[in-house]
């Protein structure tokens, strides 16, 4: 206190010892700071920091005490339903990425399609003939390893036949208690195959790959949710050269990312150089400043590799994307990314709400950042428009916002229009993992950052982009640009050798 007295009496400030208070009249706070300027040696930008710093000085029933919580706890008693915006506020004053959410906000917007649950792990879809397939058969789940395989035809779960049902009533019928069993009857070939299932706790997977033309693989990676994408992507990678595969497209559009471990093993899996710079996170310096990777080398030389971005492409996928063009590793094919160049924690608070900041910063070897901007391909192509006719669709009600899980005429008039914008392979009554990556790939494509829900300004603008269609079909162009370049490139001599254990040597 003796030097706090000593600093006033130096600005010229006057003591009133009868009131024992301060006269503050003459002093300039605009400006403190300024080293001509004899005022108090402590950091003032506005009137408010003024006043609360003398607060802190001199009042008596806040000597030791915290004045700002202690108000915004007993505002908050009075004010419960203040609590949300006003903490948002503050976040937002941070930046535009950290945020406060519920417990159920959190869970719809990250936790519904990237969390475990239990069951058999499969994906189904309905085919034209009205029949339900396993569209994909989780390779960590149970189905998988009790021989299920993507293409099978469902017609029993749980001992009911699934003529008329629902992808999501079959869903229903597979998923209960882990360790209970579950009957699975399937057509193959034409021949009946049964399998007995015992449930589990399933991790959905957000990769899948097949090969669309000779010595060309086409790998999907939707989301980078958990360890076990990583370990598919790497696994499907590695098992490129006994295929003979001799060009890629990794198919990032609508991928909002994920887990930035994610993006660096893919980007050390791929990269066939060692050493190379290939990514730098900046975090506070008190949690290291700037932290640099580099490539250990080894992944197989594929003669091309293309990744497909869009507007959707953010995050984790621009790491791979920006760092992989970067190194001058892969062909950049589709329309510009989102542009989220930071990461954030998520801390979870006692009543299980969440926390988000944001805590590093991604720097790329040679575009350095780009949060807000994005990342420009290297070939710039729209996808084609659609002309789909939309007479007999049901009415899109676009009050309320759908979530995956959820079945209703809502959902199918969605899913209606998701179909004529080429987005979806038919409509359905129940919002799956398919309808999610549709909705997710049509906010991209009209600029609205990917998430795990269909909010109501993104069915407004779904009803708007299909009120115009006559008639025709969409293809998907980016795609097809991407494959004539890896079929291209699959013509020339492989850049690497085979040896007779699978592994393989890079040539040269």
């Amino acid at each position: 206190m003796k030097r706090t007295l000593r600093q006033l009496a130096a600005a010229g400030l006057v003591l009133t010892t009868l009131a024992g208070g301060v006269s503050a009249a003459d002093f300039d706070y605009s400006r403190a700071g300024d080293p001509d300027y004899a005022g108090p040696s402590f950091d003032i930008e506005t009137k408010f920091d003024f006043i609360m710093q003398f607060v802190d000085w001199f009042s008596l029933d806040a000597e030791g005490q915290d004045v700002l919580r202690q108000y915004f706890n007993q505002y908050f008693e009075k004010h419960p339903e203040e609590f949300v915006p006003l903490v948002n506020d503050i976040m937002q004053s941070i930046d535009s990425h950290s945020m406060y959410m519920s417990q159920e906000e959190y869970a719809a917007s990250f936790g519904v399609t990237l969390s475990d649950y239990v069951g058999v792990g499969i994906l189904m879809e309905v085919l034209e003939d009205g029949t339900i397939a396993v569209d994909q058969a989780f390779r960590s789940g149970p189905a998988y390893a009790a021989g299920v395989r993507a293409g099978d035809i469902i017609v029993r779960a749980a001992g009911q036949p699934t003529a008329g049902m629902t992808t999501g009533e079959v869903a229903g019928l597979l998923k209960g208690e882990a360790g209970t069993e579950v009957e699975l009857a399937v057509l193959r070939g034409g021949q009946e195959m049964t399998f007995r299932i015992t449930r589990a706790e399933v991790t959905p997977e957000h990769v899948s790959s097949s090969t669309i033309a000779p010595g060309v693989e086409y790998i999907r990676v939707s989301a980078m949710g958990s360890e076990t994408d990583t370990r598919l992507f790497v696994e499907e990678w590695d098992s490129l050269p006994a295929k003979g595969v001799r060009a890629a497209i990794i198919d990032l559009r609508g991928n909002g990312g994920g887990l930035i471990d994610m993006a660096q093993k893919m980007i050390e899996t791929i990269a066939p150089q060692e050493g190379a710079y290939y990514l730098g996170l900046r975090y506070r310096e008190s949690e290291g400043g700037l932290q640099q990777f580099y490539t250990p080398g080894g992944g197989p030389a594929l003669n091309k590799v293309v990744l497909l971005v869009d507007g959707g492409t953010a995050s984790a996928a621009e790491i791979v994307t920006g760092s992989l063009s970067d190194l001058g590793i892969a062909t950049v094919v589709g329309t510009q990314t989102y542009g989220k160049g930071v990461g954030q924690y998520h801390f979870t608070m006692p009543d299980g709400s969440m926390l988000i900041l944001t805590s590093l910063e991604i720097q790329l070897p040679v575009r350095g950042t780009y949060e807000g901007e994005g990342l420009k391909p290297d070939i710039n192509i729209e996808n084609g428009d659609s002309t789909v006719t939309i007479e007999g669709f049901l009415p899109l009600d676009s009050a309320h916002a759908l979530l995956p899980g959820m079945k209703s005429d809502t959902v199918q008039a969605m899913t209606e229009r998701l179909s004529a914008l080429g987005l979806l392979d038919g409509a359905r009554r129940v919002f799956d993992m398919r309808v999610l990556d549709a909705v997710r790939r049509f906010q991209a494509s009209v600029g609205q950052l990917p998430g795990f829900t269909a909010p109501p300004e993104m069915l407004r603008q779904l009803d708007a982009q299909t009120s115009f269609l006559s008639g025709g079909e969409t293809t998907d162009v980016q795609l097809a640009t991407a494959l004539e370049i890896c079929k291209l490139a699959a013509k020339e001599p492989a850049k690497y050798t085979v040896r007779t254990d699978g592994t393989w040597k890079n040539n040269g």
